[in-house]
């Protein structure tokens, strides 16, 4: 829910985090570096690591370029949202995350506005 400056985030109807629009976006939490094989000469367990570490490093690289875009226009833009702001987002540390929107209520608040 976004009001104001503040922004809270909810999982399973708890609240388990506030971000303050008005300071600078964070650096993220990365998840931890992947560890080689005991057995360096186990061809498949190495293969196994090679292929975890170029995805752990994809991660890191698109966690730099988006926090890179975040602080850009943090520097460039009004971050406290008074005309309206809605938005969803799935955000998964492995795996995969599917949104399905059924069932779901949407309020909405009525808001006068005067031109």
């Amino acid at each position: 829910m976004a009001r104001d400056n503040l922004i809270e985030i909810y999982t399973n109807l708890e609240k388990n985090g506030e971000i303050d629009t008005t300071q600078p976006p964070k650096q993220p939490i990365l998840p931890t570096k992947p560890a080689p094989p005991i057995e360096k000469m186990d061809k498949a367990a190495q293969k196994s690591y090679e292929d975890q570490l170029e995805e752990y490093e994809n991660i890191v690289q698109q966690s730099q370029e988006k926090i890179q875009i975040a602080k850009t226009n943090f520097q460039e833009g009004k971050s406290v949202f008074t005309d309206g702001f809605l938005s969803m987002l799935g955000l998964t540390q492995g795996g995969r995350t599917m949104c399905q929107f059924d069932k779901a209520w949407l309020w909405l608040p009525s808001f006068d506005r005067r031109l």
